[in-house]
């Protein structure tokens, strides 16, 4: 290194370096590979109604702002204001943008996180473009849902835990606060954060004290905290409760105890289809532990085990619940991919990203399909003008009447009191009424459906996707 010397402060002489690395074109590679992460996203948008999709857009349409996610309509709605200056935009548009952006950031903050613990920008775009590839935050990234959008919160808590500015007992409540932003799930992320929050390097012989540990423990309870009071004041007790947490343990401990390997099954079908090669770097980041790094490995594992148990314990939802581990997961690959490309070229970071790209693009293909957007496309030539369509849920409704073109109605359980209301709605002459097929199957899923459905005398039509209502009886057949 070429050092020269110039005078210093009240003439003091010191030496400066002259060819310090330049770490403008760092920042920059992360912040490119985000964009065009974000029109790789919009180019292949699926448009699926996934879970919580159309209840996300009809509060949109209504013009609601908060959810129990606190920052999801939050966001949307400011982000339809935003947009909405340059001309008119449809709220599902709006959440449709918010996805792609919501991916693009997960993966811009998990990147600048990822070169912040080691170091070097090729590994770290590297990890975290093994996650922006995978099949699960590519679908999310393509659909309305609120997860992508938790992984980009998650991502940010991470950095700013890790950076522990102007104190890991700051930062690390800071980060729970920012984490709690997303999907509620985010919750078990707070032990993995705190770990972040503390795993910088130190002086030989420094550890945090006690006394800053119980801080940032305190400070994270009190973000939880007042984020449940928050849900209690201003959408009522029903929403402040840890309702997903409640309905695993009667679903998930029955099966655990009578098979258990039942757990280990739900996580391969959980994470290995939806994350690709990912999950395989997890155990090497723990094996593989520097000095320096101990700290980021802990932080994986207090991270990852409780959202594992989560997300086994869950329906099956193809990895939905563990998107919050993005910058978890991109962590776990940045530290023996760093070690592994040390002093070498960048072919081990090639091959692991075309490793993954192989794995992921058929199975991101195979989730994008959509079934309820190709019916819609089938009934569109076969319904008559003016119709009405009784379709499964409000997404196969809303594809109905954006695809279709017909007017559409979603049914699932049917409450006793709203059967009259119902066939008053399908008894009017000037429209011909069809009942989606699926709805007919699966009508013993749905309490009260089949004793509306009893009232409706109906035949097959065209394809078989749906029944053609021939005749309404105000009284059960």
């Amino acid at each position: 290194m070429q050092r020269r010397r110039r005078r210093g402060y009240r003439g003091a002489t010191v030496e400066t370096a002259t060819d310090l690395p330049r770490r403008s074109p760092v920042k920059r590679a992360p912040l490119w590979i985000a964009s065009i992460l974000g029109l790789l996203y919009a180019a292949t948008w699926s448009g699926r109604y996934i879970h919580d999709g159309p209840i996300l857009v009809e509060k949109l349409e209504e013009g609601a702002v908060l959810y129990i996610h606190v920052g999801y309509l939050l966001a949307a709605n400011v982000l339809h204001r935003g947009l909405s200056l340059f001309g008119t935009v449809s709220p599902e548009t709006t959440l449709a943008v918010l996805s792609v952006l919501s991916g693009a950031c997960a993966f811009l903050f998990a990147a600048l996180l990822a070169f912040e613990v080691v170091g070097d920008s090729r590994v770290a775009c590297t990890a975290a473009g093994l996650a922006a590839l995978s099949p699960v935050v590519w679908l999310h990234s393509g659909i309305v849902e609120i997860h992508v959008f938790s992984a980009a919160a998650s991502s940010l808590a991470a950095l700013l835990a890790y950076r522990s500015r102007p104190s890991a007992p700051l930062a690390a409540t800071a980060a729970a606060g920012v984490a709690l932003f997303g999907h509620l799930s985010s919750l078990f992320l707070v032990p993995g954060l705190l770990f972040l929050a503390f795993s910088k390097e130190r002086p030989a012989g420094a550890s945090p004290r006690i006394r800053s540990w119980l801080l940032a423990s305190a400070g994270s309870a009190a973000a939880i905290a007042a984020l449940w009071l928050f849900l209690w004041l201003v959408l009522g007790a029903q929403w402040a409760r840890p309702s997903f947490v409640s309905r695993l343990v009667p679903r998930g401990v029955p099966p655990l105890l009578e098979h258990p390997s039942f757990l280990g099954l739900r996580m391969e079908e959980e994470f290995f289809p939806a994350w690709g090669l990912l999950p395989l770097f997890v155990p090497l980041a723990l094996i593989h532990r520097p000095e320096r790094t101990g700290g980021v490995a802990a932080s994986v594992l207090c991270a990852g085990v409780p959202v594992a148990l989560l997300a086994a314990l869950a329906p099956p939802y193809d990895g939905m619940y563990t998107l919050v581990l993005y910058p978890f997961l991109v962590l776990a690959a940045a530290l023996p991919l760093a070690r592994a490309t040390r002093g070498r070229t960048a072919v081990v970071l090639v091959a692991v990203l075309v490793g993954q790209a192989a794995l992921a693009i058929p199975e991101r293909v195979r989730a994008g399909d959509d079934p309820d957007r190709a019916w819609a496309e089938r009934v569109k030539g076969e319904v008559a003008r003016p119709a009405l369509i009784l379709a499964e849920g409000p997404g196969r409704a809303r594809l109905a009447r954006r695809v279709a073109g017909a007017e559409a109605l979603g049914l699932g359980p049917v409450p006793p009191e709203t059967v009259g209301l119902l066939v008053d709605s399908v008894s009017g002459p000037e429209r011909t009424v069809y009942v989606d097929a699926r709805l007919v199957r699966h009508q013993a899923e749905f309490p009260g459906l089949s004793g509306f459905l009893s009232r409706l005398e109906i035949e097959r039509f065209g394809g078989g996707d749906l029944y053609r209502v021939t005749r309404v009886s105000r009284s059960p057949r």
